[in-house]
């Protein structure tokens, strides 16, 4: 059973790239994927703005990445407010697993109580510590949230 329907599949697919249409069972498969009406603009569900090219269809729905992103927060603020043993011992176990990372936060915040400006040359956004060695735990780098992101993704 499996082979009939791993030759019937390519062949479509051999149909398909090879420019020509299939014959027999999946041809009408091929016209319906092909005959599809012109695609209608697709707008947030939430504010109404038009959704660009690159819009991802969201688990509640059609919404720009601004609007995810306040769900995001609003749903995390609500978790944290009725689980907050559960967020805590995931705190604690995150603490317990690496202990110089957390005895290097506690430095910092003692050193550097307040946040400063991103270090990179023309940003004006406000810096998280990062940390190159937690062996110093004092040596800090001030970065914004992007540029941080970026640093652990290696392309600054």
């Amino acid at each position: 059973m499996e082979d009939k329907i791993y030759i019937a599949y390519k062949k479509l697919l051999n149909a398909i790239l090879s420019g020509g249409k299939p014959r027999g069972q999946r041809a009408d498969i091929y016209e319906r994927v092909n005959s599809s009406p012109r695609r209608v603009p697709k707008r947030c569900r939430v504010c109404g703005n038009m959704l660009d090219v690159g819009y991802r269809k969201r688990k509640r729905g059609l919404m720009c990445d601004v609007c995810y992103r306040a769900f995001n927060r609003e749903r995390a603020r609500v978790y944290y407010k009725e689980h907050p043993d559960r967020v805590k011992a995931t705190i604690k176990r995150s603490e317990d697993k690496y202990p110089e990372k957390q005895q290097a936060r506690v430095k910092a915040n003692i050193c550097y109580p307040r946040p400063h400006k991103c270090s990179i040359v023309g940003c004006t956004n406000t810096g998280q510590r990062h940390h190159g060695n937690y062996n110093n735990p004092t040596s800090i780098v001030w970065l914004c949230a992007y540029h941080h992101h970026k640093l652990h993704k290696d392309v600054l």
